[in-house]
């Protein structure tokens, strides 16, 4: 046995000793993949955090809890695929026990941010949307929002580092080039501590989703439903009032009654102009909400392989647990969690215009054209100032 392979055994779960891994193909192949992943990740979550921090009208907080998953996202890219893509070129671990520890710690807390995050998204779009078509909505300040980022990372801080104070433990994938959870070792430690986890922070924030997304669904079904019957009572009370000609000709001579006319119009107009406020209010709130619930999707639909894989290596058949699913269920879990902003910014109308904007400068910054106008303006400038 080579010594890299006595040193992943002594690193991994028994279930893979003597297992068929990976080829060199493969391990190189998924190297080069993490590689160019993790360049494309970091540009996008760096592009997403500055549009969204870079203009005033986006520094909603709404935005913000955006921001906090980009910043997640590139602690993912920062720590977790270069690691994940060097030991790939090696074909095997070889950082040693302490860096794998350490390695799990921190990608195991940018994951757990990312859905404790969309959680709080959800039930901020629940408060906004149903409280503001219920006409006494309180945005949240800003304070209040960074206070639950702040709680959102030590929250899963706390059960990151778990693992390391005794409650489950952390060891080698059974690709042998990265770590993770260990859902093999069936103790009731070990079981106890990957089932509280996945309750704590797969389950309850799944439930608080689809609690925020039922009551979004529900309100503006009635708000369309309360405008709807108010549509219906502007137009009658329009038709029911005579035209202003026959106004004039019947009601010659009783100015008060001309008046009263003019006020009912007035009133109408009103109830229509905050009709149609209310519509574009529910549109757009409902465009947001779609958004937010198309990140949620993307992420559960990801992640549900590798809970089947964890569920079926802690209750199951553990020969099902081979080491392709276990490498493929974690590899798209691992590159979604770092596509949600991006995913945010290309459906959000208002964040991608803004993106936009901020490409295009950049790309004019760093244009040759403008280069050589400046350049040029630099040159010319000391003739205008003499002349």
């Amino acid at each position: 046995m080579s010594d890299a392979n006595k040193l992943n055994n002594s690193l991994s779960h028994p279930h893979w000793w003597g297992v068929q891994g990976v080829s060199q193909l493969q391990h190189t192949a998924i190297g080069v993949f993490l590689v160019g992943f993790t360049v494309t990740a970091t540009v996008s979550n760096i592009l997403v955090v500055s549009t969204c921090l870079g203009y005033r009208s986006l520094r909603t907080t709404s935005n913000l809890l955006v921001v906090n998953l980009a910043a997640g996202d590139l602690v993912m890219c920062v720590v977790d695929f270069p690691l994940f893509a060097v030991a790939s070129f090696f074909n095997f671990w070889p950082f040693g026990m302490n860096v794998c520890q350490v390695y799990s710690l921190i990608t195991a807390m940018a994951g757990l941010v990312t859905i404790n995050t969309l959680a709080v998204i959800s039930a901020d779009r629940y408060r906004a949307i149903v409280n503001r078509l219920c006409q006494h909505h309180q945005r949240t300040s800003r304070p209040t929002t960074l206070l639950i980022v702040l709680f959102i990372w030590g929250w899963s801080a706390l059960w990151a580092v778990a693992p390391m104070l005794g409650w489950g433990r952390y060891v080698l994938d059974g690709v042998g080039t990265t770590c993770t959870f260990d859902f093999l070792t069936r103790t009731a430690n070990n079981i106890s501590f990957v089932m509280a986890m996945m309750m704590g922070n797969f389950v309850i924030p799944l439930g608080v989703i689809t609690f925020s997304y039922l009551h979004i669904w529900r309100a503006v079904l009635d708000a369309k439903r309360r405008l709807k019957e108010q549509n219906v009572h502007v137009y009658a009370g329009r038709t029911n009032t005579k035209s202003p000609a026959h106004a004039h000709g019947s009601l010659k001579g009783q100015g008060h009654q001309g008046r009263d006319h003019t006020v009912g119009q007035r009133r109408h107009g009103r109830e229509f102009l905050q009709g149609q406020n209310q519509r574009l209010r529910i549109r757009s709130e409902t465009r947001t909400a779609c958004t937010i619930l198309t990140l949620v999707l993307a992420f559960v639909v990801a992640w549900f392989p590798y809970l089947v894989v964890c569920m079926i290596g802690l209750f199951g058949d553990r020969s099902q647990v081979t080491v392709t699913a276990s490498v493929v269920s974690s590899l798209v879990a691992k590159t979604s969690t770092v596509s949600n902003p991006v995913l945010y910014c290309i459906i959000h109308p208002k964040v991608r215009r803004k993106l936009h904007v901020t490409l295009l400068r950049l790309l004019w910054s760093t244009s040759p054209r403008r280069s050589f106008h400046a350049s040029s303006t630099s040159e010319r400038s000391p003739a205008r100032n003499f002349s």
